[in-house]
C-alpha cells in the first residue's frame, strides 16, 4: 500500500501506541498465517487503520515472538476477525497493485514489480479465493481506472472515485455501521489516492507518465496546491463526521489521531516534498518523543 494514513505518534498515550502497534503486528501475523511468510512484507500502516476501524470491541491481545523481534515478546491482536479479513484485502490490493504497476513502469521498476508479483502470486490466489467478490470488485474498478488514465482524464474526482470504491468495499457488518464504515473508508480512500498523485507528480511530469493533478493544475503553484489541501480536507473531514457516529471502542482515540492529526501531518510533508526522505525523518521524530518506530 502507500503508507499515508498513520497516527501523529508524538500526540498519542503509551497506551493507544501499545494498541496500535498490537493491531499493526496482529495484521502481519495474520498475513504469514493466512498468506504465506512473504505476505509479511505487504504490512501496512494503511490496513492498520482498516483492522482498527473493523474491531468493533476489544479483541483479545497474546505476546508472542517474531522474526523481527526474536528476543522479546510483543503485543498482537491475535485470532482476530478484522486481521483476517484485513490481511485477505491486502494481499488483494497489493496484488492488484503491483499489476498496476506493471502497467506503468519500465526498466528495473517493471522488473523489480515482476519479481514481486511472482513472489506475491500464491498469496494473493488464497486471499482471492476467500475473497472472489472484493477481487473482482478491485479488477473492475482498476480497469475502470486504466481506462480513465488512457482518455487522460482531467478530472480528479472521476479517477480518485475508483480507488475510494475499492477501500469502501472493505466494510465490514450490517445495517447503519457498515453504512459509516463505507463512507468513511470512501473518503480515506480517496484521500490516499490524491496524495499519492501529489507524491508522484514532479516524477510523472519527467517521465510522461499519467497523473490526473497535472492535467487538472497545469500550474503546480500556491495557489494550486491550496486548493488540492482544500479537497483532501473536504474528503478528511467527511471521514471524522463518520467516525464521531460511531460507538467509542479502546481503538478510538487511534481513529481519531489518525484522521484529525496524521492525515494533515502528511500532507504537508507530501507537499513540501519532505515526504521522499520519509524514512529518515520519521526515526528522528521517533527519537525526538521518546516512542519506537514500528
Amino acid at each position: 500500500m502507500y503508507g499515508y494514513v498513520r497516527p501523529d505518534r508524538s500526540q498519542l498515550r503509551i497506551r493507544d501506541l501499545e494498541n496500535y502497534q498490537a493491531a499493526y503486528c496482529g495484521l502481519c501475523d495474520a498475513l504469514g498465517e493466512r498468506c504465506g511468510p512473504l505476505a509479511r512484507l505487504t504490512v501496512s500502516y494503511d490496513v492498520t487503520f482498516l483492522v482498527l476501524l473493523l474491531t468493533d470491541k476489544q479483541e483479545h491481545a497474546c505476546k508472542h515472538r517474531c522474526i523481527r523481534h526474536p528476543l522479546s515478546k510483543k503485543r498482537c491482536l491475535c485470532s482476530c476477525t478484522a486481521t483476517a479479513v484485513a490481511a485477505d484485502r491486502s494481499m488483494i490490493l497489493s496484488w492488484w497493485k503491483l499489476q498496476d504497476a506493471l502497467r506503468d513502469e519500465k526498466g528495473l521498476k517493471r522488473l523489480g514489480s515482476h519479481l514481486a508479483a511472482l513472489a506475491l502470486r500464491r498469496g494473493y490466489k488464497r486471499a482471492a479465493a476467500r475473497e472472489s467478490a472484493f477481487n473482482v470488485l478491485c479488477e473492475q474498478q482498476l480497469q475502470k481506472l486504466s481506462a480513465l488514465e488512457d482518455e487522460r482524464c482531467d478530472s480528479i474526482d472521476r479517477t480518485a472515485d475508483c480507488f475510494a470504491r475499492i477501500l469502501s468495499a472493505c466494510a465490514e457488518g450490517s445495517g447503519e455501521r457498515q453504512r459509516i464504515l463505507e463512507q468513511i473508508l470512501y473518503q480515506v480512500g480517496r484521500f490516499i489516492y490524491l496524495l499519492d498523485a501529489a507524491d508522484d507528480l514532479e516524477e510523472d511530469r519527467q517521465s510522461g507518465n499519467y497523473n490526473a493533478l497535472l492535467l487538472r493544475y497545469p500550474d503546480w503553484d500556491e495557489e494550486a496546491r491550496e486548493s488540492f489541501r482544500r479537497s483532501l480536507a473536504l474528503s478528511r473531514d467527511s471521514a471524522i463526521a463518520a467516525l464521531n457516529l460511531l460507538e467509542e471502542n479502546s481503538f478510538t482515540p487511534i481513529t481519531e489521531n489518525i484522521l484529525s492529526l496524521g492525515l494533515p501531518l502528511m500532507t504537508e510533508m507530501v507537499l513540501s516534498g519532505q515526504w521522499k526522505n520519509r524514512k529518515k525523518l520519521l526515526r528522528e521524530k521517533s527519537r525526538e518523543s521518546g516512542i519506537e518506530t514500528i
